[in-house]
């Protein structure tokens, strides 16, 4: 069986369901399209190294 190659629709196509994007991209995180290939963006990076003890419940940013 020969090699084929496949062309993937650059984007992300959420109108239809994951059958209907046929071959493109359905869902994504984290992604940017460079000429029409997915590229991983950096992702997340620690905003502060203090830590706390108990149970979070929630969290809000707030400034003194």
């Amino acid at each position: 069986m020969p090699l084929a190659k496949i062309q993937f629709n650059p984007g992300v196509n959420k109108d239809g369901t994951e059958y209907t994007a046929g071959a493109g991209w359905f869902d994504s995180d984290k992604i940017r399209f460079r000429q029409g290939r997915p590229e991983k963006i950096g992702g997340w990076q620690k905003f502060n190294i203090d830590f706390f003890l108990g149970v979070c419940r929630s969290l809000h940013d707030w400034s003194t």
